[in-house]
């Protein structure tokens, strides 16, 4: 740490003595990002059905390749196309308010996101693994939950707590990731096996 100070302030009564009391330390400055108390309407509205208070924001930028670009409590993190697609799918889901969120293996399935039930189990496992290491640490809660012998899928966290660059953005990003993932396995695997 480096402090200015003028020589009047710094030596006592012209001696030439430093004052090292005129040095005060700063309080540390904390960087990084930190996770917003909920405000007035997330606990009366959404703390019941939602244990989470982890951000989620989508950013309006793609990385080269076929990977989606999202910030999990400020901390990004970079999804295969299929992934960033059933992301996309579920906050799309939460943010809507139906159903709290829960969004089921055959409206995945009809959407041309997965290939089969196993691919849509084994997907939403490893999108809920590679968030559970970007998420609050202190919750126990599962960012992603399951209904158990079900195939649904959500987010716990708050609708209000996941973030777009503007209000269509979400419905908008999503039809277009959705169109490149079909048009992708379409011409690696042919229309027939999509």
């Amino acid at each position: 740490m480096f402090f200015c100070h003028t020589f009047k302030r710094v030596f006592k009564n012209g001696n030439f003595t430093i004052d090292f009391s005129v040095i005060r330390e700063d309080k540390p400055v904390q960087t990084g990002f930190v996770i917003p108390e909920l405000n007035v309407t997330e606990r009366r509205k959404y703390q019941k059905d939602y244990p989470r208070r982890d951000m989620i924001e989508f950013v309006d930028r793609q990385n080269t390749g076929r990977k989606g670009i999202v910030l999990i409590n400020g901390q990004e993190l970079e999804l295969e196309y299929n992934l960033y697609g059933i992301l996309l799918a579920l906050a799309k889901t939460l943010k809507s308010e139906t159903d709290t969120g829960w969004v089921h293996y055959d409206v995945i399935a009809n959407e041309k996101l997965v290939r089969s039930r196993d691919h849509f189990h084994r997907s939403l496992s490893e999108l809920s693994r590679l968030m559970k290491a970007l998420a609050e640490k202190i919750n126990p809660a599962k960012i992603i939950e399951n209904q158990i012998r079900k195939s649904k899928y959500r987010l716990t966290t708050m609708p209000s707590r996941i973030k777009t660059p503007h209000k269509r953005w979400l419905a908008a990003r999503y039809q277009t990731i959705k169109n490149d993932i079909v048009k992708e396995r379409t011409k690696r695997v042919g229309a027939t096996n999509i």
